[in-house]
């Protein structure tokens, strides 16, 4: 098992850097693990300086325009600013220190909710052929190796891009079939078994990448390391672009993350998709076989066996599982 991130260090200039440094010890002895709300905490405390805070107390004078909402930003992610600025601020006064609390309804209303794009079936179908399609060029010499594994397993398994980018060569049994996600959000850790033809890929891909140490990525970039998110998300743009299908603009998708949308959507369709889906597509079986509900099974299986600690035990049943797939045609 992969050890734990290490969580980010706070560090600040402020009179309050030593008080946010203890709110952000406080949190992550609640089991946070707070590293966004770390890197806001040294934004603000950089605010803090610049506006010559001298003494230990939070005025709304000095927060007000630290907490006005940018052009270029969401009503989402100013109310999560002020959220952050009132949690500590009660921290504050917990400790018996001058702080003003921001109220919680002054942030920026949605205009509109946010609904993922996902992607149809003929669409996933026209994006994998793209993808293997890709060219090697001396800049990016493992691209058309690694990135039609990664989509995928972003794919097939309803991995985070995080999570598969992550994934080091310990973490990927390929005999068993069963991918080791470890220390996600909430601190989570999970077994995902990818269906057999998906297993096959990835034997062919590792042994095409030759011998590594488990310490390794398992998508790795061309010097070795991690692959950066953004890049992924660049490529992902492109090949939209290149097998035409369109894009909203930001905020609008189909994003990367809509592949894990999509995953839920193929493994556990809707009512009105169950008769009409593809078994090309649709993980096997008719809607009433077990085999169809992949992901509710494995949980359910994962949280009756760890209460017992049968660790083995369920190794052995998400390998059968996961060979007893069918195969899925955008993954051969």
């Amino acid at each position: 098992m992969a050890a734990p991130r290490k969580p980010a260090t706070f560090t600040g200039s402020s009179p309050l850097a030593p008080l946010m440094a203890q709110f952000v010890q406080e949190k992550r002895a609640c089991g946070y693990r707070y590293n966004v709300g770390a890197w806001s905490l040294r934004r603000l405390d950089a605010h803090l300086c610049r506006q010559g805070l001298q003494q230990v107390e939070l005025p709304r004078s000095m927060t007000s325009s630290w907490l006005t909402k940018q052009p270029h930003e969401t009503g989402k992610t100013q109310r999560a600013r002020i959220n952050l600025v009132r949690q500590f601020a009660l921290f504050m006064r917990r400790l018996g220190l001058p702080a003003d609390v921001p109220d919680q309804g002054s942030g920026a209303k949605e205009s509109k909710s946010f609904l993922a794009r996902v992607l149809t079936h003929e669409e996933v179908r026209r994006l994998l052929d793209t993808v293997d399609r890709i060219e090697p060029m001396a800049s990016t010499h493992l691209r058309h190796i690694v990135l039609p594994e990664l989509l995928r397993v972003l794919y097939g398994c309803g991995l985070r891009l995080e999570e598969a980018l992550s994934l080091r060569i310990r973490d990927v049994d390929l005999i068993q079939g069963v991918l080791h996600i470890n220390d996600t959000k909430f601190r989570k850790d999970r077994l995902v078994p990818p269906a057999r033809p998906l297993v096959v890929r990835l034997q062919k891909y590792a042994a095409a990448l030759g011998p590594r140490s488990d310490d390794d990525y398992f998508f790795p970039s061309p010097r070795g390391g991690q692959l950066h998110g953004s890049g992924v998300y660049r490529n992902y743009r492109d090949l939209l672009h290149r097998c035409h299908i369109g894009h909203g603009g930001r905020g609008e998708g189909p994003r990367l993350h809509d592949l894990r949308h999509n995953s839920g959507s193929r493994i556990i369709p809707g009512a009105a998709s169950r008769s009409a889906a593809p078994s090309s597509v649709v993980i096997g079986g008719t809607p009433s076989d077990p085999r169809h509900y992949q992901r509710p099974l494995r949980k359910s299986s994962r949280r009756s066996l760890g209460r017992k600690r049968g660790t083995d035990v369920f190794l052995a049943v998400v390998a059968a599982r996961a060979r007893s797939f069918s195969c899925m045609s955008a993954c051969r």
